[in-house]
C-alpha cells in the first residue's frame, strides 16, 4: 500500500517561523547594511555564517539557524534596500529551508521545504511540531512569554 506524502502548509508555517526567528531577525538588522553587503558582493560565506551565528546565539541554542550559502543584497535608487539570505532552522525531528529579507523596518520569511521526522503529521500537526521545536531549541533566559 502506498501511503500519499502529505504536504506541508506553507504560509501556516511561514507564520510560525517568523514569529519564531522574529528577534534573530531583529537582531540581525541592526548590522551595518554595508558591512553586509560587502560580505554578500565579495561572497565570504565564512562571515556571513558569523553574522548569523552571533545574531542567533542569544536566543537559540548553537546550530539551530544556519546560513544556507546563499545571499543577495537589493540596493536600488528606487526601493530601500534589502537583504536576502538563505537560511535553515533545524532542530529535533524538524528541518526547515527557507528565506529571510531583511530591510529597513521589518524582515519576512519565504519557506523552500520543510521535512519532519514523522512524514504523516497532517499539516495542522507540523504547524504545532514547528511551533514546539522552536520554543524548545530556545535558550531559557531568551523563552518568550505564553502566547
Amino acid at each position: 500500500m502506498i501511503i500519499p506524502a502529505v504536504r506541508i502548509s506553507k504560509a501556516a508555517i511561514e507564520k510560525v517561523l517568523a514569529r519564531g526567528l522574529a528577534d534573530v531577525a531583529t537582531e540581525m538588522r541592526l548590522v551595518d547594511l554595508g558591512n553586509l553587503a560587502e560580505m554578500i558582493q565579495n561572497d565570504r560565506a565564512v562571515h556571513i555564517s558569523d553574522f548569523v551565528n552571533s545574531s542567533t546565539e542569544l536566543y537559540f541554542r548553537p546550530g539551530t539557524l544556519r546560513y544556507g550559502l546563499l545571499a543577495n543584497v537589493d540596493m536600488r535608487w528606487e526601493t530601500s534596500p534589502s537583504v536576502l539570505l538563505d537560511m535553515e532552522f533545524r532542530y529535533a525531528s524538524v528541518t526547515v529551508f527557507f528565506k529571510m529579507t531583511l530591510r529597513h523596518a521589518c524582515a519576512c520569511v519565504e519557506v523552500f521545504d520543510a521535512h519532519f521526522d514523522d512524514e504523516h503529521l497532517t499539516p495542522d500537526d507540523q504547524t504545532r511540531c514547528l511551533g514546539r521545536a522552536i520554543d524548545n531549541a530556545r535558550l531559557v533566559t531568551a523563552r518568550r512569554p505564553p502566547r
